[in-house]
């Protein structure tokens, strides 16, 4: 007996999408109250954590936007479009990563700021991502 595949229906790609953002949201805003309730304790180094996370989330949700927006048939698909959607969304996750990276790391000691790097990280995936020219 074969295991037979269904295709995600765009009224589940939208609630996935949907899911994604919100947890990124309260990721996000978990980690900025982190930093801002922690000051210079060592344990805002957690909320670097929690923004990688959360771009994880914001980088499937950018990829199910583009799958919504220009399908996803081999048959029909516009991968020229496609790719440029992504690359547009993966700039804005970038640039909104590096923003909640940098306002914790002002705040964060220094042997703890170094867990900067796990998000700075993705932020770097991310905009070499978009910057590429394909």
């Amino acid at each position: 007996m074969t295991a037979e595949t269904n295709p995600t229906t765009p009224a589940q790609l939208r609630l996935g999408i949907a899911i994604a953002v919100v947890a990124a949201v309260a990721l996000l805003s978990l980690a900025v109250t982190v930093a801002v309730i922690g000051g210079g304790d060592p344990e805002v180094a957690g909320s670097f954590v929690l923004t990688f996370v959360a771009l994880l989330l914001l980088s499937g949700a950018s990829i199910g936007v583009a799958r919504l927006i220009h399908g996803d048939d081999p048959a029909t698909v516009d991968v020229a479009a496609g790719r440029a959607t992504t690359q547009r969304l993966f700039g804005a996750v970038a640039v909104i990563g590096l923003l909640f990276t940098a306002f914790p790391a002002i705040m964060t000691p220094f042997p703890h700021v170094l867990a900067a790097a796990i998000p700075l990280v993705m932020v770097g995936v991310l905009a070499r991502g978009s910057l590429s020219k394909n």
